[in-house]
């Protein structure tokens, strides 16, 4: 195809070829008539250009399609949007919020956080400007992808808890994150949580990474869970660790009880949870740690690989939960660290296993 006035006779004749698609394919140039060849270069150049900047707005707005869809929802160090899909009363103090971010996603964009363990995400208090750091219970069986669960406990003087109770499906809530908390060791033979109240969420985090999340050979570690909870309207269902009969056991079950005894069902020779309830009258001892440290079948016949540094007891809860079972955080230097094995676990000398303070 041909476009252009033909100079007249006897004057230098040009022909320019244009190419649509950039690479010459036969049967697609357009042929056209110019003066000279400066004026034919420099059309050529404009052309190019101009199909070049075409084509990279169409590799632009298919890469930020993907980052859409495929990413992070968060865009750390800044706050990003998201909706309360649902929120559910478990006790007179207790909620489970279920977000979701504005951004929709294909993949689990979480999938990295779960391998590693421990991590926590930033809560915003808009009218307060403060940050307060969650943790997201594992996904249940009818969770989506992006999709993120919390359990929230309202306390007295809390400006975040008691915000975040307030809030109801369809709310706008802004976080930031993840935050990496702990990094599990690929190594672990077995593990211990002292739970207090909400500290059972990295509890349940941990069990979800080791038995779950991360891709295993075959040998499991062991988990135990001593869930401690002032009241039993917290861990309705839950068996004691007391010998109850089986009609002292309540037949309805709230969602986290319901959560922990379908991973024990799935896995019963790894996972155990013991629950204690203050109103009743049971309490976390000296004498329920070391049952809960007495080896697994699994552990004797040696089916777990053993390994130095690979007995971990952690303690989760209130600060003054963790100050009575392993003794007080220490600041140095403005950062909090660790501090010295205290409380109840200190004055049992406890050795060969690592123990952490969350």
């Amino acid at each position: 195809m041909t476009f252009g006035r033909a100079p007249p006779p006897k004057e230098p004749q040009y022909f320019g070829v244009f190419c649509p698609l950039i690479i010459p394919i036969p049967r697609t140039e357009v042929l056209y008539w110019v003066k000279s060849v400066k004026k034919e270069k420099l059309l050529r150049a404009l052309i190019l250009i101009t199909e070049i900047v075409f084509l990279g707005s169409l590799i632009l707005g298919a890469v930020i399609e993907f980052k859409s869809t495929d990413s992070s929802p968060f865009d750390s160090p800044r706050f990003t949007k998201f909706s309360i899909v649902s929120e559910e009363t478990v006790s007179s103090t207790g909620k489970l919020l279920t977000i979701r971010p504005k951004k929709s996603t294909k993949l689990d964009p979480y999938a990295a956080y779960w391998e590693k363990g421990l991590w926590s995400v930033e809560f915003k208090q808009p009218l307060l400007q403060i940050a307060r750091s969650y943790t997201p219970l594992p996904p249940n069986e009818n969770a989506t992808n992006s999709e993120l669960r919390f359990l929230i406990r309202k306390e007295p003087n809390g400006e975040m808890s008691n915000y975040l109770f307030r809030l109801q499906a369809n709310s706008e809530i802004e976080l930031r994150g993840p935050h990496v908390e702990f990094d599990l060791p690929e190594i672990i033979d077995e593990v211990i949580f002292l739970a207090g109240g909400t500290g059972v969420a990295p509890a349940m985090q941990v069990a979800h990474t080791l038995l779950e999340a991360r891709k295993s050979d075959g040998k499991l570690p062991r988990i135990c869970i001593v869930w401690a909870n002032r009241r039993r309207e917290d861990c309705v269902g839950g068996e004691t660790y007391r010998s109850r009969s089986k009609s002292d056991i309540p037949t309805a079950k709230g969602s986290m009880v319901q959560q922990l005894q379908r991973m024990q069902q799935k896995y019963p020779e790894n996972f155990q949870v013991y629950y204690v309830v203050d109103e009743e009258g049971t309490f976390i001892n000296q004498k329920m740690i070391l049952q809960a440290m007495q080896p697994s079948s699994a552990v004797v016949s040696g089916s777990v690989t053993k390994n130095n540094d690979s007995k971990l007891l952690f303690v989760s809860g209130p600060e003054g939960f963790i100050n009575h079972f392993a003794g007080p955080k220490r600041w140095r230097n403005g950062k909090q660290e660790q501090g010295e094995v205290g409380g109840v676990l200190g004055y049992m000398g406890i050795k060969d296993w690592k123990v952490f303070k969350l």
